[in-house]
């Protein structure tokens, strides 16, 4: 215990910045969630761990209005009844939410109606979920429901849900004009995504198949791969040098400190400041028509790259849309 009441209800204007998730904790002991921002403007909360919140929504933080911004926080066996395990974002809110590492979070009773999945975006919330790592929570890791529509890009799901229960990475039944793209899944229990196919139908899908749901929605660039977390059981989140996840963000969008394309998830892998070299990108060998081409909603493409490892492929229609 830190000695403060929970939930911690952080004013607008407020900056609590604290000196890194590994040494700076603030834990609820189970007596309510651990931090609330219901303000109309913005305040900022960084570097720390949340854990022990047990709240209805919102276990870790719950959002219900400003612009705040959420970032370098490891959230941590948090529960919640109904809406988000670690993050509830509700109403109008349009916070920044990046970086973090939301991890282990819960549904405090399983046999009740509610499904608290770990990132939670409802009402007509909007802004970004960005570079978060979401794993091994026991429901979906992200749902984004009714008019909300952020932009949820760079993340990486991991192991979320219960086995023959529950769990995608992704579920995303809100705003037809929420963005999600660029995302790492894997190992999620049932599916990678949930979301409407070309018939408005809700399917489960791997990554590859919800990019082609449609050329001009949001969801485009997501993948399906193991990302090579060094050592979550200690603690260690980083990226080992060999993963798909490193320089994989959406090309344009910004770099890392080394300059490198971004990373996805919330530790970059610091190939230039190590002194690693940086690796020449893949090349295709050869890549075979597709068959059936033409095609909806699905072809094969065979690509034989000249040496082994991780590449991404993108489809461009007769207008350069990228489906």
């Amino acid at each position: 215990s830190n000695g403060e009441t929970f939930p911690l209800s952080v004013p607008d204007g407020i900056v609590l910045i604290g000196d890194g998730w590994p040494t700076t904790t603030l834990d609820a002991e189970g007596s309510a969630g651990v931090m609330i921002l219901a303000g109309a403007g913005a305040a900022r909360v960084s570097g720390f761990t949340l854990t022990g919140g047990i709240a209805t929504n919102g276990g870790g933080i719950d959002i219900t209005a400003g612009t705040h911004e959420v970032d370098s926080l490891l959230v941590i066996d948090c529960g919640a009844l109904l809406r988000g395990s670690a993050i509830n974002v509700a109403g109008d809110a349009a916070p920044n939410v990046h970086h973090n590492i939301l991890w282990g979070c819960f549904d405090t009773d399983l046999d009740h109606g509610g499904d608290p999945h770990v990132a939670h975006w409802g009402g007509t919330a909007a802004g970004t979920f960005a570079h978060n790592l979401v794993g091994r929570g026991d429901s979906n890791g992200l749902f984004v429901l009714e008019g909300a529509a952020p932009e949820v890009r760079h993340n990486i799901f991991v192991e979320n849900g219960i086995e023959g229960v529950r769990g995608r990475g992704t579920c995303f039944a809100g705003d037809p004009a929420t963005v999600i793209a660029y995302n790492l899944y894997w190992s999620n229990s049932v599916a990678s995504l949930i979301m409407r196919d070309d018939q408005g139908n809700f399917v489960n899908m791997d990554a590859a198949t919800a990019n082609s749901v449609s050329a001009s929605d949001g969801v485009y660039g997501n993948f399906d791969a193991d990302p090579l977390l060094v050592d979550p059981a200690s603690f260690d989140f980083s990226l080992a040098p060999t993963s798909p996840a490193i320089n994989a963000g959406e090309p344009g969008t910004g770099t890392d400190p080394d300059g490198t394309i971004f990373d996805l998830g919330p530790i970059y892998h610091p190939l230039a400041a190590t002194g690693a070299p940086t690796p020449e990108p893949l090349r295709a060998a050869s890549i075979g028509g597709a068959r059936p081409n033409p095609f909806n909603p699905r072809t094969q493409i065979e690509v034989e790259l000249a040496r082994g490892g991780f590449a991404a492929v993108t489809i461009h229609d007769v207008r350069g849309r990228q489906v």
